[in-house]
Parts: structure tokens; C-alpha cells; sequence
């Protein structure tokens, strides 16, 4: 029980020092609403219908701040509305990218949220499908099951704008960097499952903003 204490302590004081940053005041703002998860948490039965949302499926320093929003550390928030045919595109900012930030796709069978909930890395995921950021930028494969792609792809890195389309028909997630298509990832792979945009990180030092889904296809994909 003391080592579980203690263990609670280093991870909170952990967060509130990567949330706030060198030099900032001892008390951050706050934050409303906040969706913190606890390994009681039980997500939301996933869905194909309605509006697309942020689900805080992952139990290990995850953070849901309001709509837009998310802080990773070891785990994957994964979204509550599915896709499974036509394309479907969204885009984030990278606010604060750690050494091994994630976004991408999974899918969402009992078992696989299993996978998010236990703290899995999106990039390990039996049902995960990751595309890489890195604090340096650089490039990187993909990564499907803890296996990389043949070919790299750019790291975003921060600041960049993120734009993800998913292609349900053919079956493969085009990746896009402020404003511009930069590769295609896992082609032939995505077929005949739901797949939920999915977002995670190896530290707390992930964070996205201004993520909006739902968004027009672009033109030149």
C-alpha cells in the first residue's frame, strides 16, 4: 500500500511539472472540464453514429481537457465514433511534441480496448496503426504492432499542424504536415474494420490542441 502511495505521488508530481514547465507559478490554472482516468474508468460503448468525441479509454496519465484537447503520457486516447466506410479526415496542433508523440487509428473490439485501457502504446497495439513525432523532427517508419513500415515518413514535430485522412475503401491513412500530403501509411491494411482516431505519447510531454474532426477532404490528396 505505501509503495502504491508513493508511486501516486511521483506520478502526480511528475504531470504537474510537465504541465506547468520551468519558471511557472506553483499553482496552475485550471482546467474545465477535465476527464482524468482512473483505472475504474469504464469508457463509453464505441459507436459508428453521432459526433465524434475524445474518449479517455487509457488509465495511465491521460488527459482529456474539454473537446479539443489532449495531454498523452505511456497510453493512447482513442476516440468514441468509429469509421468503417468512405473517408474521413481530421487535424490537430502540436503543441508540446515529447521524444515519441503518436497519432493515428485503432480499433476498438473488446479485447483491443483492453490493450488501450492497460496503458499499451499506440505504436505496440495489436490494434493499433501509429504515425510518429519527435522533439527533433527527423523521420520515422510507421508502426503497426510493434512492427515499422519499409519506408519513413516526416516526424511532426512542435508546432506543426497534423492532418489525418483516413481512406476506409482503400484501406490506408494518408498523413499530412502543415498543409501538405507528405506520405501514406499501412496501404491495404485498413479494410473491414471500425477504426477510431487515436492519439498517444511515451511521456507527459505530448500534447495536441485545436483537434477537430470531420473535416472536409482536401483537394490535393
Amino acid at each position: 500500500m505505501a509503495e502504491e502511495l508513493h508511486d501516486k505521488q511521483v506520478k502526480e508530481e511528475e504531470r504537474q511539472h510537465f504541465g506547468r514547465g520551468e519558471g511557472a507559478p506553483s499553482e496552475a490554472p485550471p482546467l474545465s472540464p477535465v476527464l482524468k482516468v482512473t483505472p475504474d474508468h469504464v469508457a463509453d460503448p464505441p459507436t459508428l453514429e453521432g459526433e465524434q468525441a475524445l474518449e479517455p479509454t487509457c488509465a495511465y496519465d491521460c488527459i482529456v481537457h474539454a473537446a479539443d484537447r489532449v495531454e498523452c503520457g505511456s497510453g493512447t486516447i482513442a476516440c468514441k465514433k468509429g469509421y468503417v466506410k468512405g473517408k474521413h479526415y481530421w487535424e490537430f496542433t502540436v503543441k508540446e511534441c515529447g521524444m515519441c508523440s503518436m497519432c493515428g487509428v485503432v480499433s476498438r473490439d473488446p479485447g483491443d480496448d483492453m490493450e488501450v485501457l492497460h496503458g499499451h502504446g499506440l505504436c505496440d497495439m495489436e490494434a493499433g496503426y501509429a504515425i510518429c513525432g519527435n522533439l527533433y523532427g527527423g523521420s520515422s517508419p510507421a508502426f503497426h504492432a510493434g512492427l515499422s513500415s519499409a519506408h519513413e515518413l516526416p516526424q511532426f514535430r512542435t508546432g506543426d499542424c497534423v492532418g489525418l485522412l483516413l481512406d476506409c475503401d482503400a484501406g490506408v491513412l494518408i498523413y499530412r504536415l502543415n498543409g501538405k500530403t507528405v506520405g501514406r501509411a499501412f496501404e491495404g491494411q485498413l479494410h473491414s474494420r471500425a477504426l477510431f482516431p487515436a492519439f498517444g505519447g511515451t511521456s507527459l510531454e505530448t500534447e495536441f490542441v485545436d483537434i477537430r474532426f470531420d473535416l472536409p477532404i482536401p483537394t490535393d490528396v
